[in-house]
């Protein structure tokens, strides 16, 4: 740990700064849920997500029986800089925000409680202050394809025993990020040329290796306990393709709002617009 003289060029949201989860707001006692309740929220900005811009955003929120509500969200580390769809393989610092920014942002949301007990509660506080805890060890990696806010909601809820898949395959990551005439001839054309290129998951490596997946950024700033910014750099963060030979042999998942919308869509405790 450094001290970083960095006023006025890195900006650290005093909400990533925390030690300790405590409930933000409390419900009206009409929406006080009968148990202690884990909910998995997603939103987006416009009509749905998008996939090269506007990916939208998922978070969690703990509920008690006695309505108090605390929510956490995984974002890139804004200390860093870095814009995270300019270099969509790199791997840099996240950050946790509590509350999450886009809690009550009023963007239309889809939440999925899902009933769970008092241990399991505790133990997604206790597992959400040690990811906090060990930051400066490298406990929150990001990247915009395997390690983002739908990775950690996805994270959350398999601590609770809950299984969602947030996987975004290609061929549809593709289509959606297709518009007009050229969306028509992916449809048409795209399962066809799939099935004749045997090796298209190293086509989509090499994209990510070219994009900053062979590098990795370890600096961040945070505030310590004077407020005063402190210069982070986390040595065991590693590269999503550490060498050569895994961009052409490791199977990198592609996590997306949409594929955790598509699960919640088929779960009954979800609520949505």
């Amino acid at each position: 740990m450094s001290q970083g003289d960095t006023t006025g060029l890195r900006k650290v949201d005093r909400r990533s700064c925390w030690t300790q989860l405590q409930a933000e707001r409390v419900l009206p006692p009409a929406q006080w849920p009968a148990t202690h309740t884990l909910e998995l929220v997603s939103a987006d900005k416009h009509a749905s997500s998008g996939f090269s811009t506007d990916f939208g955003h998922a978070w969690i929120r703990l509920v008690t029986p006695q309505g108090q509500v605390t929510s956490v969200g995984y974002f890139p580390d804004e200390s860093t800089g870095i814009a995270p769809e300019r270099q969509v393989g790199l791997r840099f610092p996240a950050m946790l925000l509590h509350p999450d920014k886009y809690d009550r942002s009023g963007f239309k949301e889809w939440a999925t409680a899902i009933a769970i007990t008092p241990a399991q509660f505790q133990q997604l506080i206790d597992w959400l202050e040690q990811l906090q805890a060990q930051r400066h060890l490298a406990s929150l990696p990001f990247s915009l394809v395997d390690c983002n806010c739908v990775s950690f909601v996805a994270a959350a809820a398999a601590r609770v025993g809950i299984q969602v898949d947030v996987c975004y395959s290609l061929p549809q990551a593709l289509r959606d990020g297709s518009h007009g005439w050229w969306r028509g001839v992916l449809n048409r054309c795209l399962p066809w040329l799939l099935a004749r290129i045997h090796g298209r998951r190293w086509f989509f490596n090499v994209a990510l290796a070219l994009r900053g997946g062979r590098r990795v950024h370890r600096q961040q700033w945070t505030l310590n306990g004077q407020g005063n910014r402190v210069e982070l750099h986390l040595e065991t963060l590693a590269p999503l393709f550490p060498t050569l030979a895994h961009v052409f042999t490791r199977h990198v998942a592609l996590h997306h709002v949409r594929a955790l919308r598509s699960w919640q869509l088929t779960h009954p405790m979800t609520r949505h617009p």
